[in-house]
């Protein structure tokens, strides 16, 4: 695909995006992806389609797999590992 385009179609814009076809249809109907018509066709501009894509929220990242499951122990990637207590905690 041409990604010099100033214009894409729907399926254009989702092969270019990587978000389906529905979810660009409900993005456009809910105001966050402008979309234009010309006769029957539905165009949307690059810039539009970079805007909205720019404007998606970041994902956090995944917080680390430690989960506490007793006094002096915790699950770390599916083991258990099991800490000796210092002096200070004895």
């Amino acid at each position: 695909m041409n990604t010099d385009k100033l214009g894409f179609s729907i399926e254009e814009a989702v092969k270019f995006s990587g978000i389906g076809r529905t979810r660009i249809f409900a993005a456009i109907n809910a105001g966050q992806l402008v979309a234009r018509k010309f006769g029957r066709r539905t165009v949307i501009l690059r810039r539009d389609l970079e805007s909205f894509l720019g404007e998606l929220p970041a994902r956090a990242p995944k917080a680390p797999s430690v989960v506490p499951i007793g006094p002096l122990a915790f699950l770390l990637n599916g083991e258990t590992v099991r800490q000796e207590a210092s002096d200070e905690q004895k």
